[in-house]
């Protein structure tokens, strides 16, 4: 097994564990918080978003376009 193996087996171990970390903080927020929980994590969740999809947002607009 080369360095270039063991890093990228590194970086896969390291991105699970965030992964598991995640997931159980979820399921802790879950068990805390019931059906609730998903408004710690999303914001404006009874909003009009559904029916703005895909509407291009101002700020989005104004940006300067970059070229290559």
């Amino acid at each position: 097994m080369g360095i270039e193996n063991s890093i990228l087996n590194k970086d896969a171990v390291e991105s699970a564990l965030l992964s598991l970390k995640a997931i159980r903080t979820y399921e802790r927020d879950r068990r805390t918080h019931g059906v609730r929980r998903v408004e710690l994590y999303y914001e404006d969740i009874e909003g009009d978003w559904l029916e703005k999809w895909g509407e291009e947002d101002e700020s989005e607009s104004k940006r300067p376009q970059l070229t290559n």
